[in-house]
């Protein structure tokens, strides 16, 4: 089954090949620049409507320095703020360190005393008192 008209023609659309005939690249240009003068009469409109609002907060160079000055003091204070947060962390992480060095040293004592008085346990019926001399040279 064929469809009429379909594939009948060599050319493009038309019977007669008159798209054939005309040169692409002119449509192509056309579109080009109708895009161009549409980009940069909405471009325009932007920048008219940003430098109206630019106008009213800026005009000079002093403007400008002063913007400079509040950018660098507010970089430098959270800078400054960074620091003092890591200042901060690096003392919590001090105390956390000796708080856990203290319950450290106090358990390993736990133990060596516990160790002493399993010794003085063991050598209770034999020899007590020698085991508790050597057990307090430990102390």
């Amino acid at each position: 089954m064929r469809i009429s008209g379909w594939g009948e023609s060599e050319g493009c659309c038309s019977h007669d090949g008159s798209l054939r005939t005309h040169n692409p690249w002119k449509s192509a240009g056309v579109g080009t620049g109708i895009g161009v003068i549409l980009d940069l009469l909405i471009g325009r409109r932007q920048e008219n409507s940003a430098a109206m609002a630019d106008r009213s907060t800026s005009g000079s160079i002093l403007e400008s320095a002063r913007r400079l000055g509040t950018t660098v003091l507010n970089t430098a204070e959270t800078r400054l703020a960074l620091f003092s947060t890591t200042l901060q962390e690096g003392a919590d992480r001090f105390v956390w360190l000796i708080l856990w060095g203290v319950i450290g040293v106090f358990f390993f004592g736990l133990g060596v005393l516990l160790v002493a008085l399993l010794i003085v346990v063991f050598f209770w019926d034999s020899h007590r008192m020698a085991a508790l001399g050597i057990g307090g040279g430990f102390f």
